[in-house]
């Protein structure tokens, strides 16, 4: 038993020793080994958090992230983007690595941590975006998101599809595939999709590599989005908001009035007037007419 505890030991070493994590910085690559992580100074955070009803007080030890950044010449950039061994992905702006200073963790509660363990933690950053097994960071550059100026309404179009009783590889579910409601503006398999949440929680996803077998389950009219391609932890709940490019699709019940978007997407509005474009023909309407009154109940699309 003795023996077997040493080579399970040994086995582990070795495979902490030898992961890496790699950096991609435009076509330049770099791994750095968790041994070489281990040479940087240590900083230590306490967590507190509830997840699935359990409260956790929990004791980390890692390495900043902006440090590992650094240390490889990386100080401007757009976005940062983790990935992980199973296809999670998380992005932060620097905005959010400068505030919320994550670490990279090596150790939790005292503990050397796998190398599928090893995760991204911050203190005061939500914890859906503590990726677990990060493999890789990549530096994004050159990505500006645009003002969506002309939105559709989500529930409006999906009424007129039959909805779908069998969403395979979902069971007992109804709804619709998210191809139903961004046909018409798919024109690349290559192209990207921001999707936001209820709770402003967001992704930009490429829609072959995560949304070509996404769902949106109906439910209590609500709409929650989940794909086999993408690990549960990113489905969304509530969905929101969907853009693309300068085009966006709302679910209008998630919001009490239009100029309510720009708390949710982070975007200034600056008009107080917008266009309702249905089948009945044009017309202006103010920014804050409510989403319960029955003017939205035939509008195809809005225009700022």
């Amino acid at each position: 038993m003795k023996k077997i505890l040493i080579i399970t030991i040994l086995l582990l070493y070795i495979s902490i020793s030898l992961f890496s994590i790699t950096i991609i910085n435009s076509n330049v690559k770099v791994n750095i080994s968790i041994d070489k992580l281990k040479n940087n100074k240590m900083v230590q955070y306490h967590t507190e958090r509830t997840k699935k009803g359990k409260f956790k007080s929990e004791n980390w030890k890692g390495v900043y992230l902006s440090t590992i950044l650094n240390d490889n010449k990386i100080t401007s950039y757009d976005l940062i983007k983790f990935t992980s061994e199973d296809n999670y992905m998380v992005r932060l702006t620097k905005e959010q690595i400068t505030t919320h200073k994550p670490i990279i963790a090596l150790y939790k509660n005292g503990k050397e941590l796998s190398s599928e363990k090893i995760r991204l933690v911050g203190e005061t950053l939500r914890d859906m975006f503590w990726i677990q097994g990060v493999t890789q960071i990549t530096v994004e550059n050159g990505y500006k998101k645009e003002f969506p100026h002309t939105i559709f309404i989500a529930e409006n179009i999906l009424k007129e599809i039959p909805i779908r009783k069998n969403l395979s590889p979902f069971t007992k579910v109804e709804g619709y595939r998210f191809s139903d409601l961004i046909s018409t503006m798919l024109s690349s398999k290559n192209q990207d999709f921001i999707l936001t949440g209820k709770d402003g929680i967001s992704h930009r996803l490429n829609y072959d590599k995560y949304l070509s077998k996404a769902v949106l389950i109906y439910e209590d009219e609500k709409y929650a989005l989940k794909s086999p391609q993408m690990p549960a932890g990113m489905w969304i709940k509530d969905l929101s908001f969907v853009q693309t490019d300068k085009t966006g699709f709302i679910f209008k019940n998630q919001f009490e009035y239009p100029a309510k978007l720009s708390n949710l997407l982070h975007i200034k509005i600056t008009s107080d007037k917008l266009t309702l474009k249905s089948a009945n023909g044009v017309k202006k309407i103010s920014t804050r007419i409510p989403f319960t009154d029955n003017k939205w109940n035939n509008t195809i699309k809005f225009v700022w």
